[in-house]
């Protein structure tokens, strides 16, 4: 077992942890990506990073990162080391590095993973469904709804104070306190978020509508090298639900993806079970359930 700071071993831990987070949500960045975002974090931060090795091959990783007021933990094993104990030797660093501390973490639904995360005594928190949109089978959408606009790498200057304030209307989705610990965004919170992304030479592409110069709707989909990309938030803002306004962002940035980037083929996204409006629109704009992931807690 070792602790991971830098150096080619964090190369090998990044390539192994992309690997698991594509197999539990369908897209995310890959090992080089990854590496760069964590070579790009402030020193000093509160993330930690441990491997656990097989015949000097990394064969399991695990990350603990601050969550409010418990620790973020994220846990893989390559499948072909799996029946070893090295999870649960992975898992016992994390517990010693943070004792007497909560332990959050997200495993696919009916994998090894719950069964791990049930041995431990962790309970559920909410059950996530993971949704798959295939760019090649959409239709073509009808107009966009006035005041669309589109921007990729960073929100414009006189629209990223208004995209910060919309953000914020994710609070009103059931169970957001237990997948966002911070709600607060501002200026500063969004350049930080669209920096993260560029990071490792991947793009944040946004659909929004403005209305009297105020984002009213927007979705945002992170694009990078891999066939498969992430859409990451979709708001419409409470006074202007009800018209399609959530469905036509989607499929307009679907059809700009299509038309830009040829080669992507899907583009995936999570979403709390609960939040069954959220489920339905995902549904108009042609995306289908792949998997359900659980979110767990584990409480001292």
């Amino acid at each position: 077992m070792r602790e991971v700071h830098d150096g080619p071993l964090l190369d090998t831990w990044c390539a192994l942890l992309a690997e698991g987070m594509a197999a539990e949500s369908g897209a995310g960045p890959d090992g080089p990506a990854l590496a760069a975002r964590v070579r790009a974090e402030p020193p000093g931060g509160e993330v930690r990073r441990w491997a656990v090795t097989v015949d000097g091959e990394v064969a399991g990783v695990a990350r603990s990162a601050p969550d409010a007021d418990a620790r973020f933990v994220r846990l893989y094993v390559s499948p072909r080391h799996r029946g070893r104990g090295l999870g649960t030797a992975l898992f016992a660093a994390v517990r010693a590095a943070h004792p007497h501390t909560a332990l959050k973490g997200i495993t696919v639904a009916g994998g090894p993973g719950e069964r791990f995360a049930a041995r431990l005594g962790a309970t559920v928190l909410l059950r996530l469904v993971v949704l798959a949109q295939d760019l090649a089978g959409l239709p073509v959408p009808g107009e966009p709804p006035p005041g669309t606009v589109f921007w990729t790498g960073g929100a414009p200057d006189d629209l990223v104070d208004s995209y910060a304030a919309a953000y914020r209307s994710l609070a009103d989705a059931p169970g957001a306190g237990h997948q966002l610990a911070d709600l607060h965004y501002d200026r500063d919170r969004i350049r930080r978020w669209e920096r993260e992304v560029r990071t490792g030479g991947h793009d944040l592409w946004v659909c929004a509508v403005v209305e009297d110069r105020t984002v009213v709707a927007f979705t945002e989909v992170e694009v990078g090298p891999e066939p498969a990309a992430s859409q990451h938030s979709t708001v419409v803002l409470p006074g202007h639900r009800r018209r399609g306004l959530g469905t036509a962002v989607k499929l307009a940035l679907a059809a700009r993806l299509r038309a830009a980037r040829p080669d992507l083929t899907t583009v995936t996204t999570t979403v709390s079970a609960a939040n069954t409006p959220m489920l339905a629109l995902n549904e108009r704009a042609g995306y289908r359930v792949v998997r359900t992931r659980l979110l767990w807690h584990l409480v001292v």
